[in-house]
């Protein structure tokens, strides 16, 4: 079981777009960034390493930005189509549920690829903890041998409590 609750410092930061940019294009090193943050530099790098949208990779890696924005225009165009069939099978006299409830499934399809193209989507799985079984009796185990150590017991919870805000 995995229990990782930190959240990102350099995702949730002000800046992140700009910094990220810089770093890319070597403006400033990943020391320099983790300075600016106020996180490690193994931050930074497991940030840039995880965390990097994919629109900003095609774009600052020399890669042509007219060619990374023509799929979701190509995306953007299939799916203007599929509103059209969908209207279409809904509108007609002879209303074609089939065709509309297939016209349904492929918009979703495409707002998923979409959503995946521009980084929105992380791939893997997510657990929220507070609705976990092993962890609630985990945590319920230390909470009952804690028992014996008041203050002990009341910073755990208290750090718990941070985590598990940090988690919300």
């Amino acid at each position: 079981m995995v229990m990782s609750s930190r959240q990102c410092t350099f995702c949730n930061y002000k800046d992140r777009r700009n910094l990220e940019v810089r770093i890319l294009r070597k403006e400033i090193t990943q020391a320099e960034a983790a300075k600016i943050i106020g996180v490690s530099r193994q931050a930074v790098f497991n940030h840039m390493k995880n965390h990097l949208s994919k629109d900003i990779i095609l774009v600052e890696k020399g890669s042509d930005r007219a060619e990374g924005l023509n799929v979701i225009d190509e995306l953007m165009s299939i799916s203007k189509e599929t509103k059209a069939i969908l209207q279409e099978a809904r509108g007609s006299k002879r209303k074609d549920n089939r065709l509309a409830l297939r016209a349904i499934e492929r918009l979703e399809k495409q707002i998923e690829l979409q959503e995946r193209i521009l980084g929105n989507i992380k791939e893997g799985n997510t657990i929220n903890l507070q609705f976990n079984t092993e962890y609630l009796e985990i945590k319920a185990i230390i909470l009952d041998i804690l028992e014996k150590y008041p203050a002990a017991k009341e910073e755990f919870l208290e750090r718990l409590s941070a985590v598990e805000a940090d988690s919300d």
